[in-house]
């Protein structure tokens, strides 16, 4: 599992769009391996290419909600990536993984980054998600910015 990471992780590094091999994996091993699948499809521009790698990590009907938007399906999750990508405002930025994956009883969160041309973190994120049997994502909700101190 390890080496199959390791291996994904180095091919999505050099632009390669990689399908997971999921076989003999556990779903909490598969979940992981879907989660890298779905930051490579928030950094795809080509929507072909972006559609191939979210059917390898999304669940049919699963859904995706942040304080800007609501897609249910991976078309419509597909086409949310795509306004992100699209936005003149944001050329060049990119979305990237900034914390370990906790995984447990097919939940998970991570913290995300969205980081400028120049590799600047310019807003931080946090996502709560849930997967399915076969380790594919059945739901994202996430928050953008840092959590607030309590008072």
């Amino acid at each position: 599992m390890k080496c199959t990471l390791a291996v994904t992780l180095l091919l999505t590094t050099l632009g390669a769009v990689v399908a997971p091999s999921f076989a003999d994996s556990k779903p909490e091993e598969q979940i992981l391996q879907s989660l890298q699948i779905y930051f490579q499809a928030w950094n795809e521009p080509v929507a072909d290419k972006r559609d191939a790698l979210l059917k390898d990590c999304w669940a049919d009907n699963a859904e995706y909600t942040d304080p800007g938007t609501h897609a249910k399906g991976r078309a419509a999750l597909s086409i949310e990536i795509g306004k992100f990508l699209g936005n003149e405002q944001l050329k060049g930025f990119s979305i990237v993984q900034a914390s370990n994956i906790d995984v447990h009883h097919r939940v998970f969160r991570f913290q995300w980054e969205m980081r400028d041309p120049d590799g600047n973190t310019v807003s931080p994120g946090m996502d709560y998600g849930e997967y399915d049997d076969q380790g594919r994502i059945t739901k994202i909700v996430g928050f953008f910015g840092p959590f607030q101190k309590s008072q």
